[in-house]
């Protein structure tokens, strides 16, 4: 009896291989609620311990908010990194960069653009509702710590988690639109307070995700968007 051998074109076996070793939905999800639960303790951390001990540095509301903020972004780096990593090995994801899509390409340009150009209008729209915003001494330290925390920190954990994990998670098993859809649902949800005014750049990130297929570009417009809205805060 004759064997008949199908031949599997290069790109099915690379799609293959990318839904056998790719991010799960439910080790996406643990490391979101474990994530958010270590955001939690951390806050309580540094409101009882860190702070009260540092308090010379924080005898302003701003500064209180910004070190505790610091506190917690580095407590959720620190607990969750390695776990991540152990993820990755497991799973022989074949690096971390690799398995969310960091792909930096020429496509940054324009995300980088188009966030700054979204926060520069939010600024002009809430100016013509003549929403009075709350300024800040530039400072050294206020300014150094604000950035810190806003520009580079937040948006490069958001990213590599929202538009990187997670999407990478859902994705594979529920399709783009579908990942686009939650992660930009989610990241709205996780902004309690701000989430009219999150919710333009969020959609925008959710679609870059997609065209790019860069977690890179995402970034890029992340930044460039909490960068216009942090020099607000001190000179707009």
């Amino acid at each position: 009896m004759k064997t008949t051998t199908t031949q599997v074109a290069p790109e099915v076996q690379a799609c293959d291989r990318q839904s056998a070793n790719s991010w799960r939905i439910l080790d996406a999800t643990l490391i979101g609620l474990g994530g958010t639960l270590t955001l939690f303790f951390s806050l309580m951390f540094a409101m009882m311990v860190v702070l009260p001990r540092i308090h010379y540095y924080a005898y302003t509301d701003f500064r209180y908010q910004y070190l505790s903020s610091l506190t917690v972004i580095l407590c959720v780096i620190l607990v969750w990194s390695p776990i991540v990593a152990a993820v990755v090995r497991i799973r022989q994801l074949g690096g971390f960069l690799a398995s969310i899509g960091w792909n930096p390409n020429e496509d940054m340009r324009w995300t980088a653009i188009t966030g700054l150009a979204i926060a520069v209008l939010w600024h002009f729209y809430d100016a013509f509702r003549g929403r009075v915003y709350y300024h800040v001494t530039p400072l050294p330290f206020n300014v150094g710590i604000a950035f810190l925390v806003m520009v580079i920190l937040y948006p490069l954990v958001e990213e590599l988690y929202y538009r990187g994990i997670l999407y990478a998670a859902l994705s594979v098993r529920l399709g783009a639109v579908a990942a686009v859809s939650m992660t930009t649902l989610f990241f709205v949800l996780a902004h309690p307070g701000q989430r009219l005014e999150v919710l333009p750049v969020a959609v925008l990130l959710g679609l870059a995700r997609f065209k790019t297929r860069s977690v890179a570009c995402c970034l890029a417009m992340h930044v460039s968007y909490n960068f216009a809205m942090a020099f607000f805060q001190f000179y707009g």
